[in-house]
Formats: C-alpha cells, structure tokens, sequence
C-alpha cells in the first residue's frame, strides 16, 4: 500500500493548484480555434503512450506489488497530461477569453446605393475607425493594425482598449481576439495600406 502515495500525493498537489488558481479558470475561458484534429492527434498520442508504458513496465518491475502502483500512476496522470496538453494548445493558438472584457458592438458596415449620375463629395474621401467612427489621420486616429487577428482600429481606441489592462494586452472589438502588446499604442504597426488609400482619395477628389 506504501506505492499508493505516488497517486495520492500528485492528485494532492494538483488539487491545490486548481484550488489557489480558481479564480482565473472562472474568469478566462478557453474556446478551440478549429483545431479538433491536432488535439484529436495528441490525445491519442497520449493513449498510446500509457498503452505502451504500461506494457514496457512488464519488463521493468517484474515484482507485481512495485508494478500495479506504477502502472496506476502512469493511467492516472495520462488524463492530466492529456488534457493540460488540450489547454496548452488552445492558449498558444490565441483561443484566451476574458470574460470580464467588455462587449464592444461591432459597427455593421454602411451600403452606400450608387446614383446614377454621381458627383465627387468631399464626404465621400472618408475613411473612418469603425469603433469610434472618426475618420483616420496620421497623428492620433492612425489606423493602428492589432497583432493577433490583423483587424484595424484607430489609435486612440487602440489606446482606450489597452489603458483598461494596464498597457499590456487589449481584445479586439471586432472577434474578441487576444493581443498582448505590453506598451502604449505606438507599438503597434500603422496600416500603410489604408494611409496610402485614404491619400490617394483625397487627392483624387481635390
């Protein structure tokens, strides 16, 4: 009975883990990102290797009574491996939610009809940030490319996102998406493409 200590002190200390770490499983929650079959692949992966294990423990203890403890605490952990390694995956692939993040409301894009018989407008040259719906410039509404999901806001709403995480991660107003920036606004890339479009405008209509 002495090798059930194996099984019971891990559980022990993983119990208390999850106890200390509670809070932040109730507040960031994980959600795959259409990656079933990778973690299909390593889960079964995992199966194999207790299955294998578990045979090769055969040729290792040959003494049944050191055997059976070793064999149970391989089955056992195979599961906590198996599942950490299901979190791990969601994590690195960007599949974080905070559930205390607010819900911004994603501005649904406006039609415009064309006339027949259409004049230039000034109007017409905006590009504007499709959260605050100001139009971009290149001081402090530079539309400002987040990292993770390519998505583009304004500076200043970039900056509203991250001064509520203390400069360190922001989520996209548009997927809810994760980026850790740790600094101000200025560090993420400016998005050229639309800069340049927004000048071409502008210079078309004047």
């Amino acid at each position: 009975m002495k090798y059930y200590g194996l099984v019971i002190y891990p559980s022990y200390c993983i119990t208390l883990i999850y106890f200390f770490l509670k809070d932040l499983n109730v507040r960031y929650k994980l959600y795959p990102n259409n990656h079933t079959k990778l973690m299909s692949v390593l889960v079964f992966l995992h199966c194999l290797s207790v299955i294998y294990t578990i045979q090769l423990n055969y040729y290792i203890y040959p003494d049944q009574q050191v055997r059976e403890p070793v064999n149970i605490v391989h089955f056992v952990f195979t599961f906590f491996v198996g599942f950490s390694s299901v979190e791990l995956i969601t994590v690195l692939t960007g599949g974080v939610r905070d559930s205390l993040a607010p819900d911004v409301p994603i501005q649904k894009k406006r039609i415009r009809r064309a006339a027949p018989v259409a004049q230039p407008m000034e109007n017409d040259s905006r590009i504007e940030c499709k959260i605050c719906l100001l139009e971009y410039n290149d001081n402090t509404r530079a539309p400002r490319i987040l990292k993770e999901c390519g998505h583009t806001v304004c500076h200043e709403c970039a900056q509203n996102l991250l001064r509520k995480f203390n400069n360190i991660h922001l989520f996209c107003p548009y997927c809810q998406q994760l980026s850790v920036i740790k600094g101000p606004a200025t560090t993420l890339a400016k998005n050229f493409l639309v800069t340049d479009f927004m000048w071409k405008l502008k210079n078309d209509y004047n």
